[in-house]
């Protein structure tokens, strides 16, 4: 059995398994771009507001690759706030020159604009993560559990369900049931949840489907969302099962 402190103790790896590796690829990218900003910059004519831009890009981008911390999230949010501005301008600047600019880009800014907002509530979500200390080989077991987790197929591992939140842009997510908890994996490694047994609750509210419609409770939270039969059979085989481990097919 996992007492409470483990449970909390995996959850605090896992939460820092998922922001390092967010800041790792944000790092490379904002990096990469960033030194192709300022290439670009530096071509006649010179272009001082994207020289500011591709230098903030590749500062931000090296600080994450270099000092992982939740402070980087938030650092990456204000960038492509940032970035998102000054492609929307630099869309109305060449067209008040007379130029014909893509419209491509300005849309291309809109949607930097509102992933840098998304990106502020990320920041909110895991800015207290590494206030606790995680050694490396808690660490290194929450990376395996989630790296396999994803690896996992859900049709053929019988200890792993999928299920979607939310209707109009649902949020896929991937749980491995195990003997006493369950962990709870969103698409994009946006969020990650150790749940206990009895934090974890899926009921059906239609008719069986081959996609049921469902309430589904993890902790304290409760949302609806749809969720394959065999999935749904699944947790509950598990739910009403003794906390023996289950076994995963060949």
């Amino acid at each position: 059995m996992h007492p409470t402190w483990e449970r909390t103790a995996l959850q605090k790896a896992a939460d820092q398994v998922i922001v390092r590796g967010n800041l790792k690829g944000s790092g490379i990218g904002a990096t990469i771009f960033g030194v192709l900003a300022l290439f670009a910059a530096i071509q006649p004519p010179l272009d001082p507001l994207l020289l500011a831009v591709g230098a903030m890009l590749a500062l931000v981008g090296i600080w994450n690759l270099t000092n992982p911390s939740p402070v980087g999230l938030l650092f990456m949010a204000c960038t492509l706030v940032v970035v998102g501005l000054y492609n929307v301008t630099s869309v109305f600047l060449d067209a008040a020159a007379g130029g014909k600019p893509s419209t491509i880009w300005a849309m291309l800014g809109v949607w930097q604009v509102i992933w840098g907002i998304q990106g502020f509530n990320r920041w909110k979500r895991f800015q207290h993560t590494f206030d606790t200390p995680v050694d490396s080989t808690q660490r290194a077991n929450a990376k395996a559990l989630l790296d396999a987790l994803r690896k996992t197929s859900a049709k053929k591992s019988t200890d792993v369900i999928e299920f979607l939140k939310g209707g109009m842009s649902p949020k896929a997510y991937r749980v491995r049931l195990m003997p006493d908890m369950a962990v709870a994996l969103m698409a994009g490694d946006e969020e990650v949840r150790v749940l206990a047994r009895e934090e974890f609750a899926i009921d059906a509210e239609g008719e069986p489907k081959k996609m049921r419609k469902v309430k589904i409770r993890m902790g304290v939270d409760t949302f609806t969302g749809t969720v394959p039969a065999e999935s749904y059979d699944r947790f509950h085989a598990w739910k009403n099962s003794s906390a023996t481990p289950l076994r995963a097919a060949a």
